[in-house]
């Protein structure tokens, strides 16, 4: 499987995603289960596993939770269709749009209730959002434990509020009129906002249930979710347990008697545990099994989940900081070869996958040509490569994508190498400012909701464009701001954006002039024109680059039915899947 994309400092702790910047990356282990007795004996028992352990169900915050929680622990206001493309009702009954796009109005459903039988409200979903940005609640860290707001939902005022530069709950655009009516406002017309509110931060928790077990209220025992499913067990690294929630508002919908999650880290491990009937469903990466029509054939998947991509790293050597040598590298790069090494991807010079509507192979300017990498390489003082620090691959594991994009790079005389260390190291210490000996990237995967929307403006946005483009001696200066816990919020976000308006590259700030023009245009054409236009641009600066394409994949029992599998993180939703 794969990491997920995050980005650096507090500010883009707000950034990660969707998608969740949580690792998914699969280490060795072994497994053997028994079958279920209560399947044998007519139970509609699912056996699913997950590749990660499910470290926390709190959606505030980025973790492997994601995995689990929004397929069926909590549900939002809306949940998607089936094909992942549009939403559908869910503890909103209706909303209604204003005409300027910058208003919804949100019914809830009168038989709408928490797990525990309390009626979920409209200050119920209030209360939830102000924790969810609330800078002294759910937040901190960079990979996880990160704030999962997604900042390109747009809410009004939502970002200021969670940075502290605004501290007055009344101004952030999320009100509750009566019980049984929400109000969200936005700051700029966002055509994609709906689909964005089924987003994991946008679940709905008991924050009545969390303030009276503000440590423990996650167990089992103290559970309380707004989905269709409970908790019965959990143990962290092992799997969990799910049962139907009895008082869910579409009970009648819930085929399932019992969820069995199991966590196996080792992706050959579960594959062998499916072949021998010991799961039902199991997540899976298409090169596995691309030999294995039986497989093959009894697979789910969506295409267009996740890009695989290379991200510069900060170094002292001021090549890093030259866009031509950037760009040199990534004209280097043969994707069909890296795509007959990952079998089961597709080619991406572009960071927005095909699916996304709007796409256009014209924002990819990452293709293959040496002869065009060698003259940049000449062009920005460095012919055939001399002078050039080592350039580097920083990985986790073995992968043999990097190993073949190290061998592309010496074709047009770079040297390269490929530096692998432990997941956590390489988690803390990718952003870390290289000595002027060697320059880098690190390589990452990232899925998400297919918007333009979230492919140009949530992910990879203005402010980490702006920050990956900043000189090692400002980024050094911008963490020091964001450390010093002696400035209040309002003047430390001023701070912040003080250094990314000034100090970050031309190409990055007409980026974000871009990106913001496509928010505020309301004219659909229009915006997607301008999002295409900040998309191109921003592959050309060549801080990320794209390698290849990968669909979110399971592998489903014939028994299973009603598995849509749709490009999320989860996946896919419990509710509707039979056994037998």
């Amino acid at each position: 499987m794969m990491i997920r994309y995050s980005t650096p400092g507090a500010r883009h702790r707000r950034l990660a995603v969707a998608a969740f910047a949580v690792a998914v990356t699969l280490a060795a282990t072994s497994c053997s289960f028994s079958d279920n007795p209560d399947k044998e004996s007519g139970a509609q028992v699912l056996k699913l596993a997950v590749g990660a352990p499910i470290d926390s169900l709190d959606p505030h915050f980025i973790n492997n939770g994601g995995y689990v929680v929004p397929a069926g622990l909590l549900e939002g206001l809306v949940a998607q269709n089936d094909a992942g493309d549009d939403v559908v009702p869910a503890i909103a009954t209706k909303w209604e749009q204003s005409a300027d796009g910058l208003t919804y109005t949100f019914t809830l459903r009168e038989d709408a209730k928490f797990s525990n039988g309390e009626p979920i409200t409209a200050e119920s979903v209030v209360s939830n959002y102000r924790r969810l940005l609330t800078p002294t609640g759910a937040g901190g860290g960079s990979v996880t434990n990160a704030n999962s707001y997604q900042i390109g939902l747009g809410i009004k005022n939502a970002s200021a509020y969670q940075t502290g530069a605004l501290t007055d709950w009344a101004d952030v655009g999320i009100s509750a009129p009566d019980d049984s009516t929400v109000v969200i406002s936005l700051d700029a017309p966002n055509p994609d906002f709906l689909l964005g509110m089924t987003n994991n931060s946008m679940l709905i928790t008991d924050t009545a249930a969390i303030e009276a077990n503000p440590k423990d209220w996650t167990k089992a025992e103290n559970w309380v979710g707004s989905g269709a499913f409970t908790v019965k067990s959990w143990d962290p690294s092992t799997g969990m347990k799910l049962v139907p929630n009895k008082f869910y508002w579409d009970r009648d919908k819930v085929e399932l008697d019992e969820v069995d999650i199991r966590v196996i880290q080792d992706p050959q491990a579960a594959i062998l545990a499916y072949r021998n009937g010991e799961l039902d469903v199991s997540p899976v990466s298409m090169d596995l099994i691309s030999k294995d029509d039986k497989l093959l054939g009894e697979t789910e998947k969506a295409d267009g989940f996740a890009i695989d991509f290379l991200n510069v790293q900060y170094s002292q050597n001021p090549a890093a900081q030259d866009q031509r040598v950037r760009q040199a590298l990534s004209y280097a790069i043969d994707r069909d070869k890296l795509a007959g090494v990952q079998v089961g991807t597709t080619t991406s010079n572009s960071l927005v996958p095909t699916r996304v509507e709007g796409w256009t192979d014209s924002m990819g300017v990452s293709v293959y040509d040496p002869d065009k990498a060698k003259q940049l390489l000449v062009e920005a003082g460095y012919p055939g490569g001399e002078g050039l620090p080592a350039v580097q691959v920083f990985d986790h594991r073995p992968r043999p994508v990097a190993d073949a994009i190290v061998d592309m790079w010496k074709q047009i005389g770079v040297e390269a190498k490929v530096t692998i260390v432990d997941i956590g190291v390489w988690a803390d210490t990718r952003w870390k400012v290289l000595d002027e000996d060697l320059m880098g990237f690190y390589i990452n995967s990232f899925g998400g909701i297919p918007t333009l929307n979230n492919w140009v403006y949530t992910y990879w946005g203005p402010d980490s464009t702006k920050q990956f483009s900043l000189a090692p001696a400002d980024w050094n200066r911008y963490q020091e701001i964001q450390a010093d816990e002696k400035l209040d919020g309002a003047k430390k976000s001023q701070m912040l954006d003080n250094i990314l308006n000034t100090k970050s590259s031309e190409g990055a700030q007409e980026f974000a002039d871009l990106v913001e023009q496509a928010r505020q245009t309301v004219d659909p054409a229009e915006r997607t024109a301008l999002y295409v236009e900040a998309a191109t641009l921003r592959e050309s600066l060549a801080l990320q680059i794209p390698l290849l394409e990968e669909p979110q994949a399971f592998l489903v029992d014939p028994t299973v039915k009603g598995v849509h599998v749709r490009t999320t993180i989860e996946g896919f939703y419990y509710k509707g899947v039979t056994v037998g």
